[in-house]
């Protein structure tokens, strides 16, 4: 009888043993993960870059041999900036696919749109781009911002206005919810500093030519020292343009989430002086450890192109990766959070990722960079 009993507990523990093994998305040769982001459109940089930089740092650890023998595949598909969309891809990669972990979605109304799905199952939403603060309540076990916030952005931005003497500004935002939510944040920092709120305007989500709007008439009436924008790149450049050809002279500041390549470019000779808060490092800046490596390794992807996004998509990646192989071999969900929670700085290589108990927002970093000549970035 003991020895009947005893090679009965032998089983179980076996058994579960086996099921503590077993996870989604994580074979004995694979991790897998799903982004759903924004590759169509007016605003397709942004997940194009994000999804590059990305797989540069996975393709260089699967050359390596990847996490603990696993090589990780990133899935991704295009919700076009659509919440609707990015909903139907989470429910895909949650019930069809089975990934591990969502990764790099991008957009704030797209990653709160799966938030609900994210918690049901139990899985990490990692990395999203996005500043929105319903991304940062503690109560997200699930989601792990490697990104500051839209209001550190904002804070940020109204501090060097601050100390740069202007008195006056304006604000343009997106007619969402998303929009809304920063303009009143931006308002309310605003009021914190002593900053006039001259005039809001707003402009739909999708909204491209300025002129019909009235918006630019709008915002010059009120001769504001300076303008936050907080839309689309198209939407910011258009009225910078056509608020200079009016002989506006004042300050125009914008989010990292603008995509700033885009918008340069959009630019042209009038975006010189434009201000744009980041939150990773001067991509073009070697100095710096992770730069350095990032352009190693985009250059053995086949890229030649630097820029902030590609770079941030790197850093998420990296960040990923040395949470899962510090978890090694046993690599499940929950290992995953918790190791995440308990493994303090993450040093990346002269930038830093720190998550804790109830502490899901790994970075704070924030600077500002001006256009230059020729779409260059300076700080």
């Amino acid at each position: 009888m003991p020895i009947l009993r005893l090679s009965t507990l032998i089983s179980l523990l076996m058994f579960s043993s086996a099921l503590l093994a077993s996870e989604n998305g994580v074979t004995d040769g694979k991790i897998i993960l799903g982004q759903s982001a924004v590759f169509s459109g007016d605003s397709a940089e942004l997940g194009i870059r994000a999804n590059l930089g990305a797989m540069a740092y996975f393709d260089a650890l699967n050359a390596r041999g990847g996490v603990a023998g696993r090589k990780v595949t990133l899935l991704k598909d295009d919700d076009n900036f659509e919440p609707s969309n990015a909903l139907e891809n989470t429910n895909q990669y949650i019930e069809n696919d089975k990934v591990f972990a969502l990764f790099g979605y991008v957009g704030s109304s797209t990653s709160t749109a799966a938030l609900a799905l994210v918690n049901k199952a139990k899985l990490p939403f990692f990395a999203p781009l996005s500043g929105a603060a319903p991304l940062r309540d503690a109560s997200n076990r699930y989601v792990f911002n490697t990104r500051a916030s839209l209001l550190d952005e904002i804070r940020h931005s109204l501090e060097q206005l601050s100390v740069m003497g202007i008195k006056r500004i304006a604000i343009l935002y997106q007619n969402d919810a998303e929009g809304k939510s920063a303009m009143t944040a931006v308002a309310s920092a605003a009021q914190k500093l002593g900053l006039e709120l001259a005039e809001t305007a707003s402009v739909g989500r999708n909204a491209i030519a300025i002129g019909a709007t009235g918006v630019s008439a709008k915002l010059l009436a009120k001769k504001p020292d300076a303008v936050i924008q907080l839309c689309s790149y198209l939407t910011s450049a258009n009225l910078i343009k056509e608020m200079r050809k009016a002989g506006y002279l004042g300050q125009f500041f914008n989010t990292s989430m603008v995509g700033s390549s885009a918008f340069a470019a959009a630019l042209g000779k009038d975006g010189i002086g434009v201000s744009i808060s980041q939150v990773v490092p001067l991509p073009w800046n070697t100095r710096s450890p992770i730069v350095a490596e990032y352009q190693k390794a985009m250059q053995k992807a086949g890229h030649s192109v630097y820029d902030f996004t590609s770079l941030e998509g790197y850093i998420a990646a990296k960040t990923f990766s040395e949470i899962a192989s510090k978890v090694g071999k046993d690599l499940n969900r929950e290992r995953f959070i918790k190791t995440a929670e308990t493994m303090g700085n993450i040093d990346l290589g002269g930038y830093t990722i720190n998550f804790g108990p109830n502490m899901h927002n790994g970075s704070s970093f924030v600077e500002m960079v001006v256009i230059g000549k020729n779409g260059s970035f300076l700080r």
